[in-house]
């Protein structure tokens, strides 16, 4: 058996019988090496015998497919006959759940109920009901399965919900909360499936495989979804009282009160049931129609889409939903029908005069919108089928036809669009023209009036299409946009002459501070040596000078030493923002404390007391940033009240864009008409006899925090102490240094 090496079993006793008995012999044998199904033939003949053998996989395919097919339906149908006798469709649905893991061929079947925690207002979900295949381990006693909220596995949730379920491979699950949610549960494969009421989300159906990787497949997937969307229609009939009208009961009493009307048929169509108002609208007494086929009663039936409504129902096994118009008896009707075991539920009511009076509505809105939104503009409307174009007073108005002379058509509309334009929104109105699925036009282009000149417009159109999507009318309106096309150039040009000038400005700048620089640079050398004349004047004619000679001389070096000062400062003032603005990452903990450092001395004779809150560290220069905490705290130490110790204050506070930052002090205070004026250069409120400085110290700080994007202020009032605030902008721009 060379082709069958393993047929060694099973076909030498056939092949034995039917030679010791000479009698043929047919079967279908299947090749576990070959994977392959064949129908054989062995016939008899003297000493010998014949053997006819044929591949028959795709017969067997389609054998099992329609076999597969045929016990989802079944599925299907037993589910909802289940939730139909059931008072509870979760004891249904729990009856149901190993039946759906043999046909999905899964381990474990399970329902995860979705609810919100009353005391927290948390999200979580509940395992409900399970089924888990021989061997497998039950999981629905699992704590972990209990009101295992959302925040743990959401990204999961998500996908359930938005992507209409989850189908995967544990093992190539990156999702950290679901692979812990997984873990020690022997699933190689899941699939999970969301069930909805309406839009909300009520939990998901799950198919576990422990023992395969494995993707379900499209039809699985369709199969499966079926009993979900069945599940949720069934919870969502138990939550609505309405849904409580027992669809699937064919109680006389119960079904002859109701206002609809209502007929079941078997799954041959044989009316079994026939209520009082269904005998009211139809015209057609109940003794006249109970078995009988309804196709034979109402063969005009057949000709409507409620027909093929029907049939999917019993098909599919899922409740449908139409409206159709009855001809023979000139209504329209709202069906509603529901499959079961037996055949056809079906709920119907007269909707004639609710259609016509939404149809009027419908047309008057329609109407009334297209006017309202293009009544101050040039109003236009285009017959369609009768290639028909009606120009509004607007194009009159706005520019210049004589309506009374101008006959317009939509070529001649066309025409009148600039040829930078035609081609461009020619094709756009065609493509509008053929896709069914495009309504709301809107297109910018030049239209010319009637004297030869062009207007900007925005014209705006409404495609209204019939049944069958074509297009019979277009209503638009165009808007003049001329002025403004104006004014925006105007606009432009206006920008384009400011960005010249702050050019211009930046320019300036940098020269101004170029001199400022070079100019505080080269006067220190004179007072240097104006300063050197008088030390060696006091030094050698000390003996002949007298006090006022020697008071002149302390007059004249105290006023270099200020006016070398002044000039550091100016100095110091115009390098800010030229060297050292590199952006880096500073710790303002350690630069407070190196600016404590510095103003040790001063703190210890002043007894003075600082309270720094642990600080950010934050983008910038670093440089800067410690002589702009240096001149507050340096300023916070000087004007403080004469017989009481100052006590500093240093905080801090964010947002999303800036740092904030404080620094308090018990101070002597500054007059609050004083508040902009001290950050000016060369400002200050004190002779300096009382204290002593340039005035340079705040408007240095301003500088620096100005380079740094933020902007620096004061609250403060006589005697009340002060709270220097600034911001420092969080993205810092990198920029090199300048020297």
């Amino acid at each position: 058996f060379p082709p069958f090496p393993d047929a060694k079993v099973k076909l030498p006793d056939i092949y034995r019988e039917v030679f010791e008995t000479q009698q043929s012999k047919s079967f279908e044998y299947y090749s576990p090496v070959i994977g392959s199904w064949f129908d054989m033939s062995v016939y008899p003949s003297g000493n010998e015998i014949s053997v006819y053998f044929k591949n028959i996989d795709e017969r067997k395919y389609t054998q099992e497919k329609i076999l597969q097919k045929t016990r989802q339906l079944d599925t299907i149908a037993r589910f909802n006959s289940l939730l139909i006798k059931e008072d509870d469709w979760l004891q249904a649905l729990d009856q149901s759940l190993e039946l759906f893991g043999e046909v999905a061929d899964a381990d474990r079947v399970y329902f995860f109920e979705h609810s919100v925690l009353e005391a927290t207002g948390q999200n979580v979900i509940s395992m409900k009901v399970e089924w888990v295949s021989e061997g497998t381990i039950r999981e629905i006693d699992n704590p972990n399965h209990q009101n295992h909220s959302f925040d743990d596995i959401g990204s999961f949730i998500n996908r359930v919900i938005e992507e209409g379920g989850f189908n995967g491979i544990i093992s190539e699950i990156e999702e950290k909360g679901l692979a812990e949610f997984v873990s020690g549960q022997q699933i190689k494969s899941i699939l999970a499936l969301p069930v909805f009421t309406g839009k909300e989300f009520r939990g998901f159906i799950g198919f576990d495989d422990c023992t395969t990787e494995r993707i379900w497949t499209e039809e699985e997937i369709t199969f499966l979804k079926t009993i979900a969307i069945n599940l949720g229609s069934a919870i969502e009939n138990e939550d609505a009282e309405e849904a409580l009208q027992k669809a699937f009961e064919e109680k006389n009493a119960i079904l002859d009160s109701i206002g609809d009307g209502f007929f079941a048929v078997d799954k041959d169509f044989t009316i079994t049931y026939w209520n009082r108002q269904a005998e009211i609208m139809s015209h057609t007494r109940r003794d006249d129609i109970i078995g009988k086929n309804l196709w034979t009663v109402f063969p005009e039936g057949k000709d409507i889409s409620s027909y093929e409504l029907y049939h999917k129902a019993i098909e599919k096994q899922e409740k449908q939903h139409c409206e159709d118009f009855f001809a023979p008896l000139d209504k329209w009707f709202e069906i509603s029908a529901y499959p079961s075991e037996s055949g056809l539920s079906v709920f119907f009511k007269d909707v004639t005069e609710r259609n016509k009076a939404r149809r009027e509505i419908q047309v008057s809105n329609e109407r009334f919108i297209k006017v309202s939104d293009a009544s101050k503009d040039a109003i236009w409307d285009f017959d369609v089928q009768n290639e028909n174009l009606f120009w509004g007073k607007g194009f009159n108005s706005l520019f210049g036809y004589d309506l009374d002379k101008t006959k317009p058509t939509l070529g001649f509309l066309i025409s009148r669009i600039h040829p930078g334009d035609r081609e461009r929104v020619a094709q756009n109105i065609e493509n509008y023209m053929s896709d069914a699925s495009k309504t709301d036009w809107f297109e910018e282009y030049k239209f010319q009036r009637e004297n030869g000149s062009y207007a900007y417009v925005m014209d705006r159109a409404v495609f209204i299409r019939n049944k069958n999507k074509e297009v019979t009318r277009v209503v638009g309106a165009m808007t003049d946009l001329t002025r403004q096309k104006e004014f925006e150039e105007s606009l432009k040009q206006l920008n384009i002459e400011l960005e010249q000038r702050a050019k211009q400005l930046a320019t300036s700048n940098a020269e101004l501070e170029q001199f400022a620089f070079v100019a505080s640079h080269d006067l220190q050398e004179p007072l240097r040596m104006i300063t050197g004349f008088l030390a060696q004047l006091e030094k050698k004619y000390d003996h002949l000078l007298d006090d006022k000679g020697k008071k002149y001389i302390h007059f004249a070096t105290d006023g270099a030493r200020r006016m070398r000062q002044i000039i550091l400062d100016l100095l110091e003032y115009s390098r800010v923002g030229r060297i050292d603005s590199e952006r880096e990452r500073v710790d303002l903990n350690a630069l407070v404390e190196d600016t404590l450092s510095l103003n040790r001395k001063l703190i210890s004779e002043r007894n003075a007391k600082i309270q720094v809150q642990e600080m950010p560290v934050i983008k910038a220069s670093k440089g800067p940033m410690r002589q702009l905490f240096q001149n507050l705290v340096n300023n916070a130490l000087k004007y403080h009240k004469k017989g009481s110790a100052p006590v500093v204050d240093i905080s801090w506070s964010e947002d999303d864009d800036f740092w904030h930052f404080e620094v308090r002090d018990n101070g002597i205070g500054i007059n609050a008409q004083y508040s902009q004026k001290i950050f000016n250069i060369f400002q200050r409120l004190h002779g300096k006899e009382d204290y002593s400085g340039s005035g340079m110290g705040l408007a240095i700080c301003k500088k620096i925090v100005e380079e740094h994007g933020g902007s620096i202020g004061v609250k403060s009032e006589d005697g009340k102490g002060s709270t220097f605030y600034f911001s420092i902008e969080k993205n810092q721009r990198e920029i090199a240094n300048v020297e």
